[in-house]
């Protein structure tokens, strides 16, 4: 688990949850200030991670791994 700092699409305050990234593409989170739950799409911060063997010539694909803002953006849940 870490700590990520979220922006409520409601009230637009900072707050920090701790969670835990997954294979999920997203994320529902509850704004400690105004109580209304927004959700954060992590689909765009995903990006595929290569590994490159010793030889240098052959890239693997090694899955995947977010790239996420200091801040991560929520949504109104619809």
């Amino acid at each position: 688990m870490n700590r990520y700092t979220f922006e409520c699409w409601n009230c637009k305050r900072k707050y920090t949850l701790l969670r835990e990234i997954t294979a999920d593409q997203t994320l529902t989170v509850a704004c400690p200030y105004c109580n209304l739950e927004g959700v954060v799409d992590l689909a765009p911060y995903k990006k595929a991670k290569k590994s490159t063997l010793k030889s240098g010539e052959t890239e693997q694909d090694a899955g995947f791994e977010y790239r996420l803002p200091d801040v991560l953006p929520t949504q109104k849940i619809n």
